[in-house]
C-alpha cells in the first residue's frame, strides 16, 4: 500500500503523461524526467524512506521523509517553492486512506480501493477551490 501511496503522490507531483527515467542501485532509485528537468533520488531502509529532488530547468529543490509503523505511513515534506506538508496513509488491508495538509493550509485525502481506483479530493488555500480527482487503476483520471 505504501507503494501506491508514493505512486499517487509522484503522480499528482508531475503532470499527466509525463515519464521519468529511473534506475535502481541497492536501496536507491535515481530517476530523471526529461521533460520536467526533475531529477530525484529514493532511498528505502524498511521503516524510512528518504526523497530528494532538484529541477535543473528552475534550479529548486524538494524532498520527503516517510516513516512506517505497522499499518501507518507518515510523510513530512518541502516543495520546490518552499512550502512544508505533510500526509498520514492508512492500509485498510487491500485499501488505503490518505490525509494531508500544507503549510499553506490546503488539505487533501485520497482513497484507493482493492481494485486500484484512486479517489483524490483537495483544497487549494491560495484559491479557495476544491476538487476531486478520479484515477482507475491504469492511471486514466477523470
Amino acid at each position: 500500500m505504501f507503494l501506491k501511496s508514493l505512486i499517487l503522490v509522484v503522480s499528482i507531483a508531475f503532470t499527466a503523461g509525463v515519464s521519468a527515467q529511473c534506475k535502481d542501485v541497492g536501496n536507491t532509485t535515481y530517476c530523471y524526467n526529461y521533460n520536467s528537468g526533475n531529477s530525484y533520488s529514493t532511498s528505502d531502509y524498511g521503516t524510512s524512506s528518504v526523497t530528494s529532488g532538484y529541477n535543473s530547468n528552475t534550479g529548486t529543490v524538494w524532498g520527503s521523509n516517510t516513516f512506517r509503523s505497522g499499518n501507518t505511513s507518515q510523510t513530512f515534506g518541502s516543495s520546490s517553492k518552499g512550502a512544508y506538508w505533510n500526509s498520514s496513509t492508512y492500509d485498510l488491508g487491500g485499501s488505503s486512506q490518505t490525509f494531508g495538509s500544507s503549510s499553506n493550509g490546503s488539505t487533501w485525502n485520497s482513497f484507493t480501493d482493492s481494485s486500484g481506483n484512486t479517489t483524490h479530493d483537495s483544497y487549494n488555500a491560495d484559491t479557495g477551490k476544491i476538487k476531486t480527482v478520479i484515477c482507475d487503476s491504469l492511471g486514466n483520471c477523470y
